[in-house]
């Protein structure tokens, strides 16, 4: 059987460098992680995303240094950072398809490092803290990469209002987001967005919330 060449190609924090050995009829490939290390891994484990790093997030918690950074446990942006990787690069992530399978990938700084640091490290230097715990990372194109101008922490009604798939709808002559729409008049935009998908009209879907009994009864079956 032609076995495919994982070679170049990137696994979570795991970049494959190059076919290492054959253990137990299985071929094991040499990695580099992103915190520095370098270790074998099978392509099995790799295909099916059940090895994402070289062990260092199994070692969070016990005072080890984690990405380059001596965090003590788990470093706030981890998941983040790991997130994005497996959007770009992971097939069996759950929405793969719309960030690697339409060519998104990350910079190369927050891959492979620069500068003697890892790639972390950079990725944690370049975007600074999250203000809030609501905050989440967002592409400013959102057909552009993941790296350091095209990015910053925003909030889910921003992303919501930039999102490729936004919503419009006219608000006083003027078109804007749906995520605006509501912002401006006060209403839940998750709400207002479950009415316009049930085919509502945006004044009905705009309206308070009633109970049953008081619907009328087209509107209790829409």
């Amino acid at each position: 059987m032609k076995r495919i060449d994982l070679s170049g190609q990137q696994f979570g924090q795991l970049r494959v460098l190059g076919p290492a050995s054959m253990v137990n009829k299985h071929l094991r490939w040499n990695c580099i992680c992103a915190c520095g290390a370098e270790c074998q891994v099978s392509g099995e484990g790799l295909r099916k995303g059940i090895a994402i790093s070289c062990g260092c997030n199994q070692r969070k918690g016990r005072g080890n240094t984690t990405h380059g950074l001596n965090t003590g446990g788990t470093h706030p942006l981890a998941g983040t950072w790991s997130g994005i990787q497996q959007r770009c690069f992971n097939p069996n992530a759950q929405r793969y398809n719309r960030y690697g399978g339409r060519g998104i990938t990350v910079c190369d700084r927050w891959l492979n490092g620069a500068d003697g640091k890892p790639g972390f490290q950079c990725f944690v230097e370049d975007m600074g803290p999250k203000p809030t715990p609501e905050h989440s990372i967002e592409r400013k194109d959102k057909d552009g990469n993941y790296e350091p101008g095209n990015c910053h922490w925003a909030l889910d009604v921003e992303q919501a209002r930039n999102r490729r798939t936004t919503v419009e709808v006219d608000l006083d002559g003027e078109r804007v987001s749906l995520a605006e729409y509501c912002e401006r008049k006060g209403l839940t935009y998750k709400i207002v967005h479950q009415r316009l998908s049930r085919g509502w009209s945006l004044e009905k879907a705009s309206s308070p919330i009633v109970s049953p009994a008081q619907r009328p009864r087209a509107e209790a079956r829409a």
